[in-house]
């Protein structure tokens, strides 16, 4: 274990510095030759320990701020910082963890730079303790880092057009009002319309592999359609234990999200605009399987999604819970109130794009939803209805009341 005692140029704070073993062995080699290897960064999880009267949330808002600048030539560079403690995950250039001056340096300008923003106010000396430590397990996960790059935006004035809209295949499907889907190709152009038979009221429309999707119509029914014929494979009644309002679709199940029949077991949620909804699980003959309660938005068909074996709902609140496919709940985003979550994407492992109305911003967020990375901000689009992740073209689709935006993803 190293110990370091550090000044910084922020008045009486004191900063202690500790790491693992795994820091200490490379903290040992200093006296070594260095090679091209030392070139390289080391993800390194900082845990930084604070007085009880600080204001813990400034110091997160102030990493983040720093994260978003780059941190400037400095070769201590944040990766992601926990929403709900003083965890930074960070990357270091392996020389600096050799040489003891070097890593004094960047800790002090850091931690510097941290209160400064901060704002830190004390009266009498403080200590602050950082422990160092290089993750040997996937404990804290930070969000992949993507790049974001416009790739087409499609001029969609329709008045007819409901928002509800995905990616299948290489095709862009709208639903309009009546019983209508709008098939478009991935570049934009016109490619069919396929009418929807016996006069449904679409709910919902999900994605199910390259080539099918399904429609949830009439609370009760779900039609399988192939985009590539617009034929109807097969339709699915659905027996469940609420009035169904929005499906999602994984591993040859449906989740299907609804209100009870009795809507005593509907009760109010932990937020006093939050309701407890069903979700009803069934097989792809209409057999229910199991069904389990979710705190999510009673208001639109856009609250939940899942992916990697977990089910994300969204409530009125505007906050994202995450449950496993059993009912548990995983974790909540965000734990404050400067964010307020309107709609959801399934990215990769876990991982989940959410866009926060409130600073018209998408950010992607880690698979235990303790942090985050932000890719994208719309402060120019309209009112925004709704978003859709691709995995296999890699296309983020944002689509407000007139345009559809599809972003490339790169990592």
């Amino acid at each position: 274990m190293i110990t370091e005692t550090l000044n910084t140029a922020v008045d009486k704070i004191l900063i202690n510095v500790f790491g693992s073993d795994g820091v200490t062995q490379m903290f040992e080699q200093q006296d070594t030759p260095t090679t091209e290897e030392d070139q390289k960064t080391v993800s390194v999880l900082i845990q930084l320990e604070v007085p009880t009267s600080w204001n813990a949330r400034k110091i997160v808002k102030a990493v983040e701020q720093i994260r978003l600048s780059g941190n400037g030539d400095s070769e201590l560079k944040i990766k992601a910082v926990s929403n709900d403690d003083l965890y930074i995950f960070v990357e270091i250039v392996k020389k600096v963890l050799r040489e003891s001056e070097k890593l004094r340096i960047e800790i002090n300008q850091l931690m510097t730079n941290i209160f400064s923003i901060a704002k830190v106010k004390i009266d009498e000396r403080a200590d602050v303790n950082i422990n160092l430590n290089i993750p040997q397990s996937k404990a804290f996960r930070a969000p992949t880092r993507v790049k974001i790059e416009i790739k087409k935006r499609i001029p969609f004035q329709n008045e007819n057009f409901e928002s509800n809209c995905i990616i299948a295949g290489n095709h862009i499907v709208f639903v309009e009002i009546g019983n209508r889907l709008q098939i478009y190709e991935i570049n934009g152009t016109f490619h069919r319309n396929i009418s929807l038979e016996g006069d449904p009221t679409v709910q919902c429309l999900t994605v199910m592999d390259y080539t099918a999707i399904a429609i949830l119509h009439n609370f009760y029914y779900v039609d399988v359609l192939d985009l590539c014929t617009g034929t109807l494979k097969n339709t699915i009644k659905l027996d469940t234990v609420c009035i169904v309002n929005e499906i999602a679709y994984q591993d040859g199940l449906l989740y299907c999200k609804g209100l009870t029949l009795d809507d005593e077991e509907s009760n109010v949620g932990e937020e006093s605009n939050d309701k407890k909804e069903i979700i009803s699980v069934v097989n792809l003959y209409g057999e229910l399987i199991r069904y389990f309660f979710v705190t999510v938005n009673v208001w639109g068909n856009k609250s939940i999604v899942t992916n990697s074996n977990r089910l994300f709902s969204l409530s009125n609140y505007g906050k994202v819970n995450c449950y496993n496919l059993k009912g548990a709940l995983q974790w909540k985003f965000p734990s404050d109130k400067q964010w307020y979550i309107r709609f959801m994407a399934t990215y990769e492992d876990g991982q989940l794009f959410v866009y926060d109305d409130i600073n018209r911003k998408i950010v992607l967020l880690s698979a235990d939803g303790q942090s985050f990375d932000e890719v994208l901000t719309l402060k120019n689009s309209k009112q925004i209805n709704g978003m859709y992740y691709d995995k296999t073209l890699m296309i983020l689709m944002v689509y407000d009341t007139d345009d559809v935006y599809l972003f490339q993803v790169k990592i």
